[in-house]
């Protein structure tokens, strides 16, 4: 079986949303299910999916890399994206006060919570790594913690919790919606530049076997 790319995510709405462009893995949230992986025919090693911002010169639906990424992709648009640093979490980060300290002691512009092991994983492998991201929060944007407890470990949404939380607090109504908006922009952006890069690593990749027959 010929080798091709793996894509990760946290969320299965997330792989739902890629899964058009080949192999999609689900990881759960902080990867917890990384160690599940069979990485056997894996050319590239991709965590993709949302995150939120620290940098505020970043909005909703900006696509961003991770600047550990080894594999660098080509633009033609111009300029081309400058890859941004990573900070991954052990913790939620949720609040507009929370994320303006972490860019102010980081440095960082994005935060995700599973890209530090993948790309740990991907260099115990030797394998090409590529981190990208899409701006689901901003950084002056907050979200309530509660929203996060709706999707367990696993990254499924749990429609139980859902609808526990939706009584106990129907205030969260509004931002689940505001929230679901910007999410499928953002994915929907992930997916348009994902699949471009994607396109251009098989083109690449096809090129180098063809260069090694005389």
């Amino acid at each position: 079986m010929p080798k091709s790319p793996l894509l990760l995510t946290a969320l299965r709405y997330e792989a739902n949303a890629l899964s058009h462009l080949g192999r999609v893995e689900v990881i759960g949230i902080a990867a917890s299910r990384l160690s599940e992986l069979n990485l056997d025919n894996t050319s590239l090693l991709v965590i993709a999916g949302l995150a939120g911002a620290l940098d505020p010169s970043l909005q909703v639906g900006d696509v961003v890399i991770d600047d550990r990424s080894t594999l660098t992709p080509g633009y033609s648009e111009a300029p081309p994206r400058i890859p941004r640093r990573f900070h991954c979490s052990n913790k939620l980060i949720a609040t507009s006060s929370q994320k303006s300290e972490l860019f102010r002691t980081t440095g960082a512009s994005v935060v995700d919570m599973e890209s530090d092991p993948v790309f740990k994983l991907a260099r115990e492998k030797n394998l090409p790594f590529l981190s990208i991201r899409a701006i689901s929060d901003a950084a002056d944007d907050s979200i309530d913690p509660a929203v996060f407890r709706m999707t367990g470990a696993d990254g499924n949404i749990k429609p139980a919790r859902v609808a526990m939380m939706l009584i106990q607090k129907p205030t969260l109504i509004p931002q689940l919606l505001r929230l679901r908006s910007n999410s499928n922009r953002a994915l929907r952006n992930l997916a348009r530049e994902l699949g471009a890069i994607l396109n251009a690593h098989a083109g690449s990749t096809s090129e180098k076997n063809l260069n090694q027959f005389p």
